[in-house]
């Protein structure tokens, strides 16, 4: 009898999804569900601080190797990513800033 794979849970949105691609990338494994945890799947520190890296050049948010190790699967950690992003302030678009300043 050969053993049960596990079901594959699709990611749901672009966060997922490139966090996935990453961390195959970097951990050399075919899938990565978003379930999957990084440790379990035999990530270290020196491979996070590579995705923690890789984070913040794709998404321009920091997240620190506690972070990252605390949210554990790849569902919690693209939700701090997601969380991240949403903290940070949005720039302005200057056709809208001349409104606001009276620039018509």
């Amino acid at each position: 009898m050969l053993p049960s794979q596990p079901a594959v849970v699709p990611t749901i949105d672009q966060i997922e999804l490139h966090l996935g691609l990453v961390w195959s990338k970097v951990l050399q494994i075919s899938h990565v569900n978003r379930e999957d945890g990084f440790g379990t799947l035999g990530g270290e520190s020196m491979a996070a601080m590579h995705v923690v890296m890789q984070i913040k050049e794709r998404f321009n948010v920091e997240i620190s190797l506690s972070q990252f190790f605390a949210a554990f699967t790849l569902k919690e950690v693209s939700r701090t990513i997601h969380t991240l992003m949403s903290a940070q302030p949005r720039e302005r678009d200057d056709s809208a800033a001349q409104y606001e300043e009276g620039f018509i």
